[in-house]
């Protein structure tokens, strides 16, 4: 090779090597400038996404009413049939323990359960008769307590079963 001939591969080389530098330079431009440009449509896409969710919040709080809502709806429900169950037992209870004072106050009184109003009365008399602190005068103080509390027993029972007494 000729020196001129070196002399133009080196030229060459050298056009083309700062060719290539300025190429990639605005290749390199290009990008960057590519990037800011997606990086400004990222940013627009988070704001719309923020504003968007912010939008939708509203509806979110009202699907969150909605749900609470409901669920405050089954709890009432569930009151209600525990409330109906307690009232239901609660009379079952009161109408044993009224068949049981029933028959308690029949027993005290020695009537049957079903007696009428003119036996109960009558049996009440006797009772009291044979009970009562004034019809028995020489007695101790303890026995005169006692006395005392088995008259009124005596008087409740009468009581309950007047008030319970089907004529």
């Amino acid at each position: 090779m000729s020196p001129d001939e070196i002399y133009n591969y080196a030229i060459i080389k050298t056009v083309l090597k700062y060719s290539l530098l300025i190429f990639f330079y605005f290749l390199i431009v290009k990008i960057i400038s590519i990037i800011k440009r997606e990086s400004h449509i990222q940013k627009e896409k988070v704001k719309d996404f923020v504003k968007n969710m912010t939008n939708n919040n509203s509806y979110a709080q009202q699907e969150q009413e909605k749900m609470r809502k409901e669920f405050q709806e089954k709890i009432d429900e569930m009151e209600q049939q525990y409330q109906e169950a307690f009232e239901k037992q609660q009379q079952e209870y009161e109408r044993e323990n009224q068949k049981q004072n029933n028959k308690t106050y029949a027993e005290i009184l020695g009537v049957a359960e079903n007696a009428s109003k003119a036996e109960i009365k009558a049996a009440y008399r006797r009772k009291m008769q044979s009970f009562h602190p004034d019809k028995n005068p020489n007695i101790t103080p303890e026995v005169a307590q006692m006395l005392k509390e088995q008259a009124q027993k005596i008087n409740e029972a009468y009581e309950f079963l007047m008030q319970n007494a089907k004529d």
